[in-house]
């Protein structure tokens, strides 16, 4: 089953075939086509099924042309009289002489080039491997029995053919997603169509009873790894044809729902001395849990500020007593400085030129009250 947010959404096609683009035979100016009769053929095809699709149309001698089919029934065309003259406007539209009941006959076609053209996905697909072939694809990647019942790569590569565009930065997110088929799937049509879809995989870390891999979770990532690093090795000593603006990324991150860095502010059942809340205060002159990182601190940081995951972390070298770290989110075209040290000295953080518009954010045990005043005069000061 499909689902769309929008009505306004159409399922995508798929690549043509050998076999496909072997029936476009003629050729003009504008490329390969093929050639389909504008009369309506199959089911559906009499005047009754379509009224307004019988009316006649002119032949290259004058002659007025109905659509009639074998037998001499009325039959009818492909489109109506408007499309009919749009198709002529747009030059494709094509006569040729056909033998009928003994005699030579201007028939209509329409042109259909091949180039930019797909395929309309088959209700059925039967040519696809199914599970049998998925579990020796895992197994050729991480070894006997790493997991079971996997989906098959081929499936989703399809899928994701019908239902996202290769130019779009498109992303795809899979909330069960097991050993990833999905996210190998979807770096391997990347690099066929010179994609930029990305994906978003979300899986529980349950447990599996492998000691290589203890979770499902872990399985998904490992393979995802395997998945890189073999089209890493596929592109070694080729010669780069790539030609999408940006290069290929065959990167990804891992991101696990932890507690806050924040310590939790604790409810008093009942009203404390002065000395209770003195202590509470001094135990909270550092709101961050012990233990914290530099790097999940900066994270969550940067989603209380709206910033995505995807967000780019990278140093400022150019800060050398205290360590500072630029923020980036291409995507919101948005960017913060942090630092998470102890103590920061306003002379150390010169380098950064820091204008009005910048957003600084240091922890608040950081600053004394004229450094603070000082970079609030500067900049946007926010503290931990």
């Amino acid at each position: 089953l499909a689902y769309s947010k929008s009505g306004g959404y159409e399922i995508g096609g798929l690549p043509l075939s050998q076999e496909d683009t072997a029936r476009f035979t003629e050729e003009d100016e504008k490329g390969r086509y093929s050639s389909l009769q504008l009369r309506k053929t199959g089911s559906a095809d009499r005047r009754a099924d379509r009224p307004f699709m019988y009316y006649a149309v002119e032949a290259p001698d004058g002659t007025q042309v109905f659509p009639i089919g074998p037998g001499g029934y009325e039959s009818r065309w492909r489109c109506g009289p408007a499309t009919y003259k749009e198709l002529v406007k747009d030059g494709l539209v094509t006569w040729k002489k056909v033998k009928k009941e003994g005699s030579e006959q201007w028939t209509p076609y329409v042109k259909y080039y091949l180039e930019g053209r797909e395929k309309r996905p088959s209700p059925l697909w039967t040519d696809l491997d199914g599970n049998k072939k998925a579990t020796i694809e895992v197994k050729e990647l991480l070894g006997d029995k790493a997991f079971d019942n996997p989906k098959p790569t081929a499936l989703i590569l399809r899928l994701l053919q019908i239902s996202t565009e290769h130019d779009t930065n498109d992303l795809i997110l899979d909330f069960f997603a097991g050993s990833c088929t999905t996210a190998q799937a979807l770096l391997e049509l990347n690099r066929e169509d010179g994609g930029n879809r990305r994906f978003i995989m979300v899986q529980l870390p349950e447990p599996t009873g492998n000691k290589d891999y203890p979770t499902i979770a872990e399985i998904g990532k490992e393979r995802i790894r395997r998945v890189i690093a073999r089209m890493k090795k596929e592109r070694e000593g080729q010669l780069d044809l790539d030609t999408r603006e940006s290069p290929e990324d065959l990167g990804f991150k891992v991101f696990k729902l932890t507690p806050s860095n924040y310590r939790p502010w604790p409810t008093m059942a009942q009203p404390g001395s002065p000395e209770t809340y003195a202590a509470q205060m001094d135990m909270f002159a550092d709101p961050l849990v012990s233990g914290w990182t530099p790097e999940n601190v900066i994270y969550e940081v940067a989603i209380k500020e709206g910033y995505g995951l995807n967000c780019r972390i990278t140093r400022v070298d150019e800060v050398r007593s205290n360590v500072v770290y630029r923020v980036t989110d291409a995507d919101k075209e948005q960017t913060f400085l942090i630092c998470l040290d102890d103590r920061i000295e306003l002379a150390a953080l010169k380098p950064l030129n820091l204008m009005a518009d910048d957003l600084f954010i240091c922890r608040d045990r950081a600053l004394d009250d004229e450094t603070a005043a000082n970079l609030a005069l500067q900049c946007r000061l926010k503290t931990i």
